[in-house]
């Protein structure tokens, strides 16, 4: 036994396992990474796949074009009417890193910024299985695998949460070290922990901090830990992170209070793991169906396409759970097992007693998701299995060879069952013999580690012994890699070149907006062509939610997590219409300039006489929200004629009939408003863009009154004359999180540059002891 650097026992590492040190661990994970995405990283092609397609890039781009204006993207005019930008967290406005792409060209810089975080999340994995087991094979085996396992992989399409998995293990790591050796630790945990704060993965964020948190919990009751120091140590930590995140945590929960999700918003949305679900950790294309552009879903869920971590990963990780009797692989096991059940949602039960317990998980959407903690635990516990062998009797050790040749045996035979009920009882388009293949590869990949790791125990130490560890790391990354159809799929960088779309006449914000028909939406919910290429550009071409963000064109709907409840509700009206054709009342609700053409459902036309965005003149009609919305969907509405407010309006509105006056000029950009209007008597000014508090209303800069109006809009009263409107967006809550933000990150800096530099360190600390 020998004791490590910070003080916690550990076991004595072999010649073999320290050849895999950190920085050689990086090269061969990064020749990896080059090796997978060859074309992605030479900017020839870019990711194209669901959501970066439809919500990561488009989000960047917009981010990227408010920077080099110098604006901070508080608001995005382009979608629903108007929508907070900022607020949404998963926007990554204030995450640091982003940088990358903002500096950077397009759509490189962004693809560049996803594998760059997956390079991150492998080597944090490296360091903290290091840190945890002192073996260096393991740790890196275990990096490799997070790295490379599906759910990782799969969250490419997602900047923000490949970045909040990136930082995961460097969290964790941190943190630990931020309670057990105080001092600059809890500032560098502090920074680490609000980078991920920042990154906008809520459910990533959460899953890492409960794993901090039982951790934590264990060592405030273990024996020989200075309690106090543990506890106010992590305190503080936690303080500090939300500190540092306040500029971006406040105006999230203010949008989170003001919009369409509630307490009862998981139920709306299925999306757990299937009951047979566990099968997929052993054979991924189980009861899977391939989509269109090829790639394969399980059925009853589509949040990600694979949560495969390896079959030899697998194996290990119940090596470890029937073979270490320590706490600490207990509680990864115990953790790993609730989480899947917890992934299965309400089939699992637990899921809906924990909800019942905490109300607040019923704002998450995906029961699904729980498997992140799935995926983070096993690669700990594969390393944990290598570390505890004795690698001088190698796999050939009493105690280890039989227990895991009967664990790859099991799996072999569950193996084996699965493609038994994929042939007597296939669901859907499932194709069995798709199901033998994937088994049978996965079984053959399994065969092969657990041989490599047998030569690995008994090759002689140095080279020989490195070169077999080498071949299980290539075997454990080509697993990965391979079990699977691509889960990536790229195009042509070019397909994401700006202003593609160009209507006559141009949309130009504040001045028109397209609406997209129902039948029009139907067709671009799906891939409307086998070909990433082609489906891109006709989704493109059909303004789809979010993609009107790089041809600069207001639209009235968008693609986004969070949406303001009443502009939700407004625009479901268009769905509820008794018709397939909108009567002209809706069109106009929008201020709809452009709409779909008859003929073809990837264009638009022009609609003669649509409403300006700004009016003024209309006659006041006070109603609550259920009257509003009702008369709203009556095809007899005139919003050129009236605007609905609410009752509590009435006692501050002189206005009672419609009046004369003329809206002479208007200029909008992101985040404000200049309107000239000319009225004979006091007049309603409305306003069709989305009714949200930071906007303020000044009337020759005077402060007035800025009312909803038709459910979700604005509208505000002038006196007779010539006046000017301004509308300016204060997001006051930004504002006061930004001065916490600045307080933290200030004492953040003191501290490390007044604070004591030596460190005390609490010995035998639980994560640092041996497995």
């Amino acid at each position: 036994m020998s004791f490590s650097r910070d003080g916690g026992q550990r076991l004595a590492s072999t010649e073999g396992s320290d050849w895999f040190t950190a920085t050689r661990f990086g090269i061969f994970l990064a020749l990896i990474i080059l090796a997978s995405f060859p074309s992605v990283l030479v900017g020839l092609e870019s990711f194209v796949y669901r959501d970066f397609a439809a919500f990561g890039y488009p989000l960047a781009f917009y981010h990227r074009e408010a920077f080099w204006r110098g604006e901070l993207p508080l608001w995005n005019p382009f979608n629903y009417c108007g929508i907070p930008f900022l607020a949404q967290w998963n926007t990554l406005t204030l995450y640091p890193p982003s940088l990358i792409y903002l500096m950077l060209p397009l759509p490189w810089s962004l693809n560049f910024f996803c594998l760059a975080h997956l390079f991150l999340g492998g080597l944090g994995m490296y360091f903290l299985a290091e840190h945890w087991v002192a073996n260096r094979l393991a740790a890196s085996v275990a990096g490799v695998a997070f790295a490379l396992s599906g759910l990782t992989l799969n969250s490419l399409m997602w900047p923000n949460n490949i970045a909040a998995l990136g930082w995961m293990p460097w969290v964790v790591l941190s943190a630990r070290r931020g309670w057990s050796e105080g001092g600059r630790q809890v500032v560098i945990a502090s920074l680490i922990g609000g980078l991920q704060m920042l990154s906008g993965a809520p459910e990533v964020i959460l899953l890492t901090w409960v794993f901090i948190t039982i951790f934590w919990i264990d060592e405030l009751c273990s024996t020989n830990a200075p309690k106090k120091s543990v506890f106010f140590r992590h305190l503080t930590v936690v303080f500090a992170v939300g500190g540092l995140a306040a500029a971006q945590l406040l105006p999230f929960l203010e949008l989170l209070q003001k919009s369409q999700r509630d307490l009862n918003f998981a139920e709306e949305f299925g999306w757990a793991m299937p009951s047979w679900g566990w099968a997929n950790l052993l054979v991924p294309l189980f009861r899977c169906y391939r989509t269109d552009l090829g790639v394969f879903l399980q059925y009853g869920q589509k949040w990600t396409s694979s949560y495969y971590s390896g079959a030899g990963v697998l194996a290990l990780s119940l090596l470890a759970a029937w073979t270490i009797r320590r706490r600490q692989v207990w509680i990864l096991t115990m953790l790993v097992f609730v989480s899947l059940v917890l992934a299965l949602g309400d089939a699992g039960y637990l899921y809906t007693w924990l909800r019942k317990l905490i109300p607040g998980l019923g704002l998450l959407r995906y029961p699904i998701k729980f498997v992140v903690l799935t995926n983070f635990l096993l690669p700990l516990l594969a390393a944990s299995a290598l570390a505890s062998a004795d690698f001088k009797g190698g796999m050939l050790s009493a105690k280890v060879a039989p227990r895991l040749i009967a664990i790859g045996l099991a799996l072999g035979c569950l193996m084996s069952l699965t493609v038994w009920w994929s042939y007597h009882r296939p669901l859907g388009e499932e194709k069995w013999q798709l199901t033998l293949q994937n088994a049978a590869v996965r079984f053959f990949f399994l065969g092969l580690i657990l041989t490599a790791l047998f030569f690995y125990g008994r090759a002689k130490r140095g080279s020989t012994q490195a070169i077999v560890g080498v071949f299980v790391l290539l075997l454990i990354a080509a697993d990965g890699l391979t079990h699977i159809s691509w889960q990536n799929p790229t195009v042509p960088a070019a397909a994401f070149r700006p202003d593609l779309v160009k209507l006559e006449p141009p949309l130009r914000l504040g001045e028109s907006r397209a609406l997209m028909s129902r039948a029009t939406y139907s067709l671009l919910s799906r891939n409307i062509s086998e070909d990433h290429f082609n489906n891109f550009v006709y989704h493109r071409l059909g303004l789809a939610p979010n993609g009107n963000l790089l041809d600069h064109g207001p639209t009235v709907d968008g693609f986004y997590s969070l949406t303001i409840g009443e502009q939700q509700e407004v625009w479901a009206l268009l769905f509820s219409a008794s018709t397939n054709a909108l009567p002209s009342s809706l069109k106009d609700l929008f201020t709809a300039s452009h709409y779909t053409s008859q003929t073809n459902s990837l264009f638009y036309e022009a609609r003669p006489n649509s409403p300006p965005v700004v009016s003024a003149g209309q006659q006041p009609i006070f109603a609550d929200q259920s009257a509003t919305l009702a008369e709203l969907a009556s095809p007899d509405f005139d919003s050129r004629r009236t605007v609905l407010l609410p009752l509590e309006a009435k006692p501050h509105i002189t206005v009672t009939n419609r009046t004369q006056a003329t809206v002479i000029s208007s200029a909008f950009s992101a985040q404000r408003a200049e309107i000239t209007v000319q009225a004979s008597e006091p007049s309603l000014v409305f306003i069709a863009q989305t009714f949200y508090e930071p906007w303020k209303a000044y009337v020759d800069s005077q402060r007035v009154p800025l009312w909803r109006a038709n459910h979700a809009f604005q509208c505000l009263e002038i006196p007779a004359g010539r006046h000017i409107v301004r509308l300016v967006y204060e997001d006051r809550q930004f504002y006061r999180g930004a001065a916490i933000s600045m307080l933290t990150l200030l004492c953040c800096g003191a501290w490390l540059w007044f604070g004591n530099r030596a460190t005390q360190r609490i010995p035998n600390a639980n994560l640092g002891e041996p497995i």
